[in-house]
């Protein structure tokens, strides 16, 4: 029997400009840390033609190359289609494109100054030193800055129960394999 269905051609087509350090087909490791909801496990992302295609545990840490199926799952958020590519600005009700964020951060501060009121920068948890010093110097150069951390899933309730209760604000790190049977 055969088969009546053709498929469409599809063909590969060579960088313009390629990368230095991209060989294609050629798969590339990175060393980096997952963040998320109180999680933080350093992890490789293998990476193929300058997309993220893997995420596996480090095994030169703690975590011995084991992950989690959200830490495997949290490759799908790097490609995400809603997500925004290009720079925006909301004009009149209505979004418009941007030609740069080099324009957009010209305009920043313009308009923080000139709102007249309270201007909020609304993020997940930021643990990072260098970006929580950035919002610092942002916010002493414009008073009415105010950044303000929102997690969804939070651990405040834990964490102030614990402070009042053994006088540490902590979140706990059970060790079963010390319970008596």
């Amino acid at each position: 029997m055969a088969a009546s269905c053709k498929t469409k051609v599809r063909e590969a087509i060579p960088y313009a400009f390629k990368p230095e350090n991209i060989v294609p087909g050629e798969a590339s490791y990175y060393a980096t840390t997952f963040i998320q909801d109180g999680d933080v496990v350093p992890v490789l992302a293998r990476v193929r033609d300058g997309r993220p295609i893997l995420i596996e545990g480090n095994d030169l840490s703690f975590v011995k190359g084991c992950t989690t199926p959200r830490i495997q799952a949290s490759v799908l958020d790097l490609y995400d289609r809603f997500r925004t590519t290009h720079p925006k600005q909301k004009t009149g009700g209505k979004f418009e494109e941007v030609p740069t964020f080099e324009v957009l951060d010209k305009k920043i501060p313009e308009a923080i100054r000139t709102s007249g009121g309270q201007v909020v920068f609304l993020s997940s948890t930021i643990n990072s030193p260098s970006a929580l010093q950035v919002i610092a110097d942002f916010k002493a150069a414009y008073p009415n800055f105010k950044h303000v951390q929102y997690d969804a899933v939070s651990y405040t309730g834990m964490l102030l129960a614990n402070e009042a209760s053994f006088g540490k604000r902590a979140i706990p790190s059970y060790r079963f394999e010390n319970a008596k049977k």
